[in-house]
């Protein structure tokens, strides 16, 4: 059974909550029945596990070099290179296309995150996907039990070509997947941003597994200026369908971020053998559960009038 790490959780927020559902029609309609949550963060997830997450462009060119920026670190606040370099053996990332075609991505350690490339040779949507092997625990941390394995997953999406209408969300084969459902052509200040949480490629949620959306960098709202995170939306996707529908108030780049337990013990058998000061990880390691801790990113751009 699955539940999210928020009983690990002890973060100081100010929070608006309410009980609602909202609708979406582009043909289909997407419903979302959530709890929204109005967060106002002091600290940058400190005294949590670190995340990684994708940057690249929301829009490419056929036939021209896409950089793809894989980050490790903070909610936007990247490590240094030592840190990087020391994780970069337990890093693999892969680009999918339109159809279905995947190709893995060999990626170096600069200042900004591990940096790689790939070159669309077809139009349409190519989902971008990292995943870093943490291990498994040996004693508890940062509030995580022993025995638990931990897998950071991240995603992120490139539109190559101009008709935003053909946009497909493609998956790009992660346990556990956040799947974006809005374009970015659609993704402006005031409009809503909707996206499916995937498990096994069968979508689920509930109201024990929230997900939430943050922005990142700085900018200007109102007059007040803002910078890193100082604001999260949170909710909890649909039971059945995994959806949910969530707001957008700025522009600049926003993500998805889950923390979700699966409550599974389990044997690994991969490649991977490796000890670090709190965790390790070799074939025959057994584990009481997983953790995942998933980020999607994209960018909003501003709106026309500004």
């Amino acid at each position: 059974m699955g539940k999210s790490l928020a009983e690990l959780e002890n973060k100081d927020r100010v929070k608006m909550k309410r009980f609602c559902h909202l609708g979406l029609a582009t043909g289909t309609k997407w419903w979302c029945l959530f709890t929204l949550a109005f967060s106002i963060f002091y600290t940058a997830e400190r005294g949590f596990p670190h995340e990684i997450w994708i940057e690249v462009p929301a829009k490419a060119r056929m036939g021209e070099p896409v950089e793809v920026i894989i980050c490790f670190g903070h909610l936007g606040q990247v490590e240094n290179e030592e840190m990087l370099s020391a994780n970069l053996s337990r890093l693999s990332a892969h680009v999918v296309g339109p159809g279905g075609k995947r190709q893995n991505l060999t990626v170096s350690v600069t200042s900004q995150g591990y940096v790689g490339r790939f070159v669309p040779e077809e139009e349409g949507t190519f989902a971008v996907g990292a995943i870093l092997e943490v291990g498994i625990t040996k004693a508890p941390f940062h509030n995580i039990p022993a025995d638990t394995r931990i897998l950071m997953l991240a995603t992120a999406y490139v539109e190559v070509g101009e008709e935003a209408g053909d946009f497909q969300s493609p998956s790009v084969g992660h346990a556990v997947e956040i799947v974006r459902l809005t374009s970015a052509e659609e993704l402006r200040p005031g409009g809503t941003v909707a996206c499916r949480l995937v498990k096994q490629g069968a979508p689920f949620g509930g109201r024990e597994i929230p997900v939430s959306l943050y922005t990142a960098g700085s900018f200007d709202w109102h007059g007040l200026e803002l910078s890193a995170t100082h604001w999260a939306i949170q909710a909890t996707p649909h039971p059945q369908t995994g959806e949910l529908v969530l707001p957008i108030l700025v522009p600049g780049q926003h993500f998805y971020l889950l923390r979700y337990v699966e409550e599974n013990s389990g044997i690994y058998e991969g490649p991977y053998d490796f000890v670090t000061p709190f965790s390790f990880l070799k074939a025959g390691a057994s584990f009481a559960r997983t953790l995942y801790i998933l980020t999607h990113t994209f960018e909003v751009l501003p709106s026309p009038s500004n």
